[in-house]
């Protein structure tokens, strides 16, 4: 029997004294982020029939495109321009679409290209002439190389149809992939008819920033920060998994502009949405590197196992992050998001024996250790 009770309480201090386990955190991976700049910041139109050619129309409701020659050109072509919001430098963007409410279609289907404007700005002006934009000037006094706007090839074509009311798209991931990079200007596009000159006249009118109906030109990016975990203070060793009795999470992104950040950290849940359990706010960016850090101090387990998140916006934003994951990214416009990073809690067991075989191990080492005791002493005895 008392053999029995010491292999017993063998077993169970081998279950406590050996370790359980240890938390780690690993790093999950960027997530994308959809902004939509809702209204353009400028639009017009230039008009190349003869006598209007210099007239600016950056106050019309309504912006043209027209392929038409009738004696002389008569074309018209659409300019439109988006302020981006403050996304790194260091930034993916995977997709960017811009979009035209068309009113009036034309009576035949055409083909309509988005051209990055290039090398120069222009100016919207006020609908007096030499106010702003025209076909002769790209500001009212400055002419442009070309008549009608400077601009390259079509970056994006898309077909009218012959259907009024709808949605005009293009697709204009590589132009915002270099206005967020800094490789080019960001001038924005004219929009033009892929064939002017035609003997028939083919118009269509968009809405503009101006109109007083709710379909305005708007523009939409989907894009991934450069927004990594580090296993580190020194922010220098990027690894799979991070170790250590403190389980601090460091974060690190880089190509941010100059100014302050908020960063807010949200636990794990089973279904994705997690609770804001931390902001770290007002970090100052002069470098491009935004830098962060959260000590865990909710219990891994007490959620399961789960990806945790964390959010960046401007400091100083006019919605601060909200209590909740999913209410962030359900509308991050709202909440000007520039970044969207998770990373991994969970904890480790031992990975050679699971706790119940370990104590079972130290008991059969003690039963071991008594039972040779034990023959030494019979030995002993009988000599």
């Amino acid at each position: 029997m008392r053999v029995v009770t010491v292999m017993l309480v063998a077993a169970w201090l081998g279950g406590l004294l050996l370790p359980f386990g240890w938390d780690y955190v690993s790093a999950a991976g960027n997530l994308s982020v959809t902004r939509t700049i809702s209204v353009s910041d400028r639009d017009s139109y230039v008009n190349a029939e003869p006598g209007k050619s210099g007239n600016n129309y950056g106050d019309m409701s309504e912006i043209w495109v027209i392929s038409y020659l009738s004696g002389q050109a008569r074309n018209q072509r659409v300019f439109v321009h988006f302020n981006l919001p403050q996304i790194s430098t260091g930034s993916t963007v995977t997709l960017a679409t811009l979009y035209l409410y068309m009113k009036d279609a034309p009576s035949a289907d055409r083909t309509y290209g988005a051209h990055r404007v290039d090398p120069n700005d222009w100016t919207e002006g006020t609908g007096a002439k030499g106010s702003g934009i025209d076909w002769v000037t790209y500001d009212g006094s400055t002419s442009w190389t070309t008549p009608g706007g400077d601009f390259l090839g079509a970056t994006s074509t898309t077909a009218t149809g012959t259907t009024s009311g709808v949605w005009l798209d293009w697709t204009v991931t590589t132009d915002v992939s270099a206005f967020v990079a800094g490789t080019a200007s960001n001038y924005g596009w004219c929009i033009k008819d892929a064939t002017e000159d035609e003997g028939t006249e083919y118009k269509s009118d968009f809405y503009s920033k101006e109109t007083s109906e709710t379909q305005k030109p708007y523009l939409e990016i989907t894009f991934i920060a450069p927004w990594e975990s580090y296993s580190d203070s020194e922010h220098s060793l990027q690894e799979d998994n991070f170790t250590g009795s403190t389980n601090h999470v460091y974060m690190e992104g880089t190509g941010f502009a100059t100014g302050s950040y908020d960063v807010g950290y949200y636990d794990a849940t089973a279904t994705g949405g997690g609770d804001l359990v931390v902001t770290d706010e007002n970090i100052s960016v002069t470098d491009g590197t935004l830098n962060s850090e959260y000590l865990l101090t909710t219990d891994p387990l007490a959620v399961g196992d789960a990806d945790w998140h964390v959010l960046v916006q401007p400091a100083g934003a006019t919605n601060p992050l909200p209590s909740n994951y999913s209410t962030a990214v359900t509308d991050p416009d709202f909440y000007e998001l520039l970044a969207n990073d998770s990373f991994y809690v969970a904890q480790e067991a031992i990975p050679e024996f699971p706790t119940v075989m370990a104590g079972i191990m130290v008991a059969g080492l003690c039963f071991g250790i008594y039972y040779w005791m034990r023959q030494r002493r019979l030995a002993y005895v009988k000599a």
